[in-house]
């Protein structure tokens, strides 16, 4: 699960990075479907949940929140992406 939400993060940082230019837009486009596509994944499949009830009190922890960054970090970049592509077609 490790492996899946730094995969995630890491399809999110390189899709923001190349969203700005615009010699990669088509690579940054593939991070940020990944990128999103592994936090959605991970917030509704790979998370686990440990829970522990001492003395009537208890507590939760679920890693499903983790996996939000990259599902924020592929839609920054996908807006991004969209943003270039439109720039760049009004300026032709």
């Amino acid at each position: 699960m490790a492996f899946v939400w730094l995969f995630g993060l890491a399809a999110g940082f390189l899709a923001l990075g190349w969203s700005v230019g615009r010699k990669r837009l088509g690579w940054a486009l593939v991070m940020a479907i990944l990128a999103i596509t592994t936090g959605w994944l991970g917030m509704m499949f790979f998370h686990f949940r440990f829970s522990k009830t001492v003395n009537g009190s208890g507590w939760c922890i679920d890693s499903k929140w983790c996996f939000l960054a990259p599902l924020c970090l592929g839609v920054v970049s996908l807006v991004l992406v969209m943003w270039e592509w439109r720039k760049s077609r009004h300026a032709n």
